[in-house]
């Protein structure tokens, strides 16, 4: 995973930063990456951070080959001892 930030301060507006982190939403999507966008704020003065996390695909549980499931026909409980009663 990799995270982008984008500080308000760093640029002439926050429309400016917000717009910068978008841009590159939509180049990091284009790649193929899954993206989220987010806002925070800076907890000692309050200034907007925008930040992406983007991450690789991961891929669909559909297209993931699995392996047949057998199913043990002769399962029972082994914390009991089996007890023969004559």
């Amino acid at each position: 995973m990799t995270i982008h930030y984008f500080i308000e301060t760093d640029f002439d507006s926050a429309q400016l930063a917000r717009q910068a982190r978008d841009e590159l939403v939509q180049q990091l999507i284009a790649q193929g990456l899954n993206c989220h966008a987010l806002t925070l704020l800076r907890a000692t003065d309050g200034v907007r951070i925008f930040a992406i996390e983007a991450s690789q695909l991961e891929p669909s549980l559909k297209d993931t080959p699995t392996k047949p499931r057998r199913r043990n026909l002769r399962s029972r409980d082994r914390s009991t001892p089996q007890v023969a009663i004559r």
